[in-house]
C-alpha cells in the first residue's frame, strides 16, 4: 500500500473513518488501499457515519470535517474512548463550534468513555443537537451525566412529588425516541440518578435499551456475578441499593416520569415482578409492548410473571445465583402442573435463555406454549439434568418434538477459558434426545466442547451449521473477504476482526 503524504489522514482515514462507509466488502478495501490526498473530499463526502477516537487528533480531524462539508453531510456522530472533552479544554469553544454547524443535522449521538463538564454536554446536547433522535452512552468509567442540583435533586428521590420536579423546556429532546445506555462498572447498581437523569430529557421516548451487550449471544462473568450477589446480601441502609431495586425498578416506580409512547424495553438488569405489576396499574399497553426481560428466580415469583406478561414476552433470560437460592427453589418456581395449566401462553416469544449456576431440575414440557420460539440457550452447569427431564417429556411429546420452531442451539459455559475439567459433559443419547426435542434446528453453538461430542451433535436431522462460539465471527458477524492473502491487511473487514479478538 503507498504511504498516504498527510500521515494525519493515512492514520485517520484507514483507521477510523473508512470502517463506516457505506460501500460493499470489495470497493472497501480498494478505496483504503487507493486513498490518496486527491481523493480525500471524495471519500468524506460519502461517509454516513462519523467516529472521532480520543486516540487520534480529534481537533484537526474536526477542522478538516468543517473545511470539506457541507452542514448536512452526516446525520450520525460518534466521541469515543478516553477523557475526550477534559483534553479540549482550551479548544471546548472550537468543539461547540463543530456542532453549531453541524448539530442540526445530527438524529444519532454516541458518547462513550467521554469525561465532561455539565455546561459542555448540555451545549452539545440541548443547543447543539435540538433534532437528536437517538442518544447512547456509553461508560466504562464511573460517574454522572448531569451534575446540576436544581435537576437532580427533586429527581434523585421517588418520594419527591411531581410539583417538586420542574425541568425546564431547554433541558429537554422531544424528538428523542431511542436512548441506549451500557455501563460496565462495579458501580452499576448504584447509578439510579442516571437513570433518572436520561429518562427526564426525553418525554416522548419509544424505546429504551439499558445495558445492552454488543454479542447476540450468552457470556459470564464471574467477577460481576460475585459483584451482584454482593449487592444482593448487603445491608440496605450501607449500600444504599441493593440489586432488587435495580435501576430500571427504581425509574419505573418513579411516578412523575412519563412514559407516553413507550413501546419496547430491553432490560439485561432484573426487573422486579413487583415492576411489571406497576406498569400494569399505570395502565400501560403491556400486550402491545415489545418487552424483553431478565429476571432472577424467585420462589413463587415467577408464575405471577408470567401470567402478567402471557402473550407480550418476545424475550426471557431467567438467572438464578446459588448463593440465596438452591435447587428445590428451582423445582418450587417451574412446579410442572403451574406451567403446564398456567393461563398463559407465548406466540410472541423468540428466544429463551436459561442461565443458572447450580444444577436445575423441572419440567419443560411447556414448550408447546412457544409457537415461536427459535433461540435456546443454556448454561454448561444445568444442561446435563435439562436432557434427562427432557428425555422423559419426549416420550409424551407429539411426532413432532417439544418445539418445532426451534432453530438455534446454544450451549455455553459460564468460564471463558475451559480446562479439562470445565468441558461441555452430555452422552450420544442425550444428544438423541435433544434431536427428537427439537427436530428442526438449523444452527447449534457451543463452547467448551470436545472435537467427539462435537461430531455427536451432528445428529440433529436439518442442522446446516454448527459453531465453536459466536463471538469467533467477529464484531457484527461480519466475514473476511474471499481472498485473504491478496487484499489489503487494513480494510475494515480484517480490521473489525482483530478489534473483536482483542477483546475476547
Amino acid at each position: 500500500m503507498e504511504a498516504c503524504r498527510n500521515p494525519l489522514l493515512n492514520s485517520l482515514i484507514i483507521n477510523h473513518v473508512v470502517g463506516f462507509l457505506k460501500f460493499d466488502e470489495k470497493k472497501k478495501c480498494r478505496l483504503i488501499c487507493q486513498t490518496w490526498n486527491d481523493e480525500v473530499k471524495k471519500t468524506i463526502r460519502k461517509l454516513s457515519r462519523v467516529k472521532l477516537d480520543a486516540r487520534s487528533d480529534n481537533r484537526r480531524l474536526c477542522d478538516l470535517i468543517s473545511s470539506l462539508c457541507s452542514p448536512d453531510f452526516c446525520s450520525e456522530f460518534s466521541f469515543s474512548s478516553g477523557n475526550v472533552f477534559t483534553e479540549w479544554q482550551e479548544e471546548i469553544e472550537q468543539v461547540q463550534q463543530f456542532f453549531a454547524k453541524f448539530g442540526p443535522n445530527v438524529k444519532s449521538l454516541s458518547i462513550k468513555n467521554c469525561i465532561c463538564s455539565n455546561k459542555d454536554l448540555k451545549a452539545i446536547l440541548y443547543e447543539g443537537c435540538p433534532n437528536l433522535e437517538s442518544f447512547k452512552y456509553i461508560a466504562m468509567i464511573n460517574g454522572r451525566l448531569f451534575q446540576d442540583a436544581s435537576i437532580t435533586s427533586a429527581l434523585a428521590s421517588p418520594s419527591a412529588s411531581s410539583q417538586a420536579v420542574q425541568i425546564q423546556s431547554q433541558y429537554l429532546l422531544p424528538k428523542l425516541k431511542c436512548l441506549h445506555v451500557n455501563i460496565r462498572s462495579s458501580e452499576l447498581v448504584r447509578n439510579t440518578e442516571l437513570m433518572i437523569d436520561l429518562l427526564s430529557i426525553a418525554p416522548n421516548l419509544e424505546e429504551i435499551s439499558w445495558l445492552k451487550l454488543p454479542h447476540d449471544e450468552v457470556s459470564y462473568d464471574r467477577n460481576f456475578q460475585l459483584d451482584l450477589e454482593k449487592a444482593w446480601s448487603a445491608d440496605r441502609q450501607s449500600n444504599g441499593l441493593t440489586i432488587r431495586d435495580t435501576i430500571y425498578d427504581v425509574a419505573i416506580h418513579y411516578k412523575p416520569l412519563k412514559f407516553a409512547r413507550l413501546s419496547k424495553i430491553e432490560s439485561n438488569m432484573r426487573l422486579s415482578n413487583a415492576s411489571i405489576l406497576e406498569l400494569r396499574d399505570r395502565h400501560f399497553p403491556l400486550q402491545s409492548m415489545n418487552i424483553r426481560l431478565t429476571i432472577d428466580v424467585r420462589d413463587n415469583s415467577l408464575t405471577t410473571l408470567l401470567e402478567s406478561l402471557s402473550g407480550t414476552l418476545r424475550s426471557l433470560k431467567i438467572e438464578f445465583y446459588p448463593s440465596l437460592l438452591d435447587a428445590t427453589c428451582a423445582v418450587a418456581v417451574y412446579d410442572k402442573s403451574k406451567i403446564t395449566h398456567g393461563s398463559f401462553t407465548f406466540p410472541k416469544m423468540e428466544k429463551l435463555q436459561h442461565l443458572f449456576l447450580k444444577t436445575f431440575h423441572g419440567s419443560f414440557n411447556f414448550f408447546p406454549k412457544l409457537k415461536s420460539l427459535k433461540t435456546l440457550s443454556f448454561c454448561e452447569l444445568d444442561i446435563r439434568d435439562t436432557v434427562s427431564q427432557l428425555r422423559q417429556d419426549v416420550l409424551h411429546s407429539s411426532v413432532n418434538g417439544l418445539s418445532s420452531s426451534l432453530q438455534l442451539f446454544q450451549v455455553f459455559s459460564d468460564e471463558p477459558h475451559f480446562s479439562n475439567d470445565r468441558e461441555l459433559t452430555f452422552t450420544h443419547e442425550d444428544v438423541t434426545v435433544l434431536a427428537k426435542a427439537f427436530p428442526n434446528v438449523s444452527e447449534i453453538r457451543v463452547r467448551g466442547c470436545t472435537k467427539k461430542r462435537r461430531k455427536w451433535l451432528k445428529r440433529f436431522p436439518k442442522l446446516k451449521k454448527m459453531e465453536e462460539s459466536a463471538s469467533e465471527r467477529g464484531i457484527g458477524g461480519l466475514k473476511g473477504p474471499k481472498n485473504d492473502s491478496n487484499e489489503c491487511c487494513y480494510c475494515c473487514v480484517h480490521k473489525l476482526q482483530r478489534l473483536a479478538w482483542s477483546f475476547r
